[in-house]
């Protein structure tokens, strides 16, 4: 499985990696495969990660879950009713469609982009070819969202709380959404929740809708232990960013000033140096 690199504590930063790796813990299939860190989608002719490598076919990020089902026999879905069935793909699709973009909304704003999400695309990629590929990612992902008339924080967060209201009325006190046993939705609603809760963004995200819902939060939580191990920690991640910020910008004025210093003694030697003019 190549997927994109991990970060905050999570498997990857990408809620389509990590349904796909949520999804095989959850069918306890995690050692069918091994995981390849690639961060450049190339591979997929849609140009997006995650991408499944079996047999020498190369399965595309939409079709994993599908070939998961039908070729690999790990499906998640089979005790469901032809209704859940619908009922799970139409959900899937309004978060996919939907929701994920709402996140990217958030994640290309300017302090959030600054700080975190350009680096994010890039980090297993060498110079120049890091910095040609965000710059096409990130005019294509603004030309989606322009293209979905996603321009407004408020139509956003209201549209994106309408869908959290959904799924917390669907899950209730369950522990999955259809009842004790998971399905390819819980994959699918962990994988993007995650990435909303846990993204350490500077600027409003989407975090803090999605908190307040606790059912969903718990949910989040319970299938964090399963797929990483762990629950993790956002305020501690935002911190440790904020002291590696502050650490390379001390570390650049340091530079500047130092590289000012040679200069201006460069300066005064010359000046000492010369020969005084002779006047006739």
């Amino acid at each position: 499985l190549y997927q994109h690199s991990p970060c905050w504590g999570l498997c990857s930063f990408d809620p389509f990696c990590i349904t796909i790796r949520a999804y095989a813990a959850l069918a306890n299939a995690e050692e069918c495969f091994s995981i390849v860190v690639q961060d450049n989608p190339g591979l997929s002719a849609t140009k997006r990660l995650p991408v499944l490598e079996h047999k020498g076919n190369f399965i595309s990020q939409e079709k994993i879950l599908s070939y998961f089902e039908m070729k690999l026999e790990l499906g998640l879905d089979a005790d469901l009713s032809d209704m859940e069935k619908a009922e799970v793909f139409a959900i899937k699709s309004l978060i996919e469609s939907k929701l994920y973009y709402y996140m990217l909304y958030f994640w290309f704003q300017d302090d959030n982009y600054r700080e975190i999400t350009r680096n994010l695309y890039t980090s297993t990629l060498v110079f120049p070819v890091s910095q040609v590929q965000m710059f096409l990612y990130q005019r294509s992902v603004i030309d989606q969202l322009e293209a979905l008339h996603i321009d407004d924080d408020a139509s956003v967060i209201q549209q994106a709380t309408d869908i959290y209201q959904c799924l917390s009325t669907l899950l209730g006190s369950n522990a999955y959404f259809y009842g004790s046993k998971p399905s390819s939705l819980d994959a699918v609603v962990f994988g993007h929740l995650s990435a909303q809760l846990y993204a350490p963004m500077p600027k409003h995200s989407l975090r803090e809708e999605v908190q307040k819902f606790d059912n969903l939060v718990q949910f989040v939580e319970r299938n964090a232990q399963i797929v990483f191990g762990h629950v993790p920690d956002v305020e501690k991640e935002q911190k440790r960013l904020v002291e590696k910020r502050e650490s390379s910008r001390k570390f650049w004025r340091n530079v500047l000033f130092s590289v000012g210093s040679v200069g201006i003694i460069f300066l005064i030697v010359t000046n000492i140096n010369k020969e005084p003019r002779v006047m006739e």
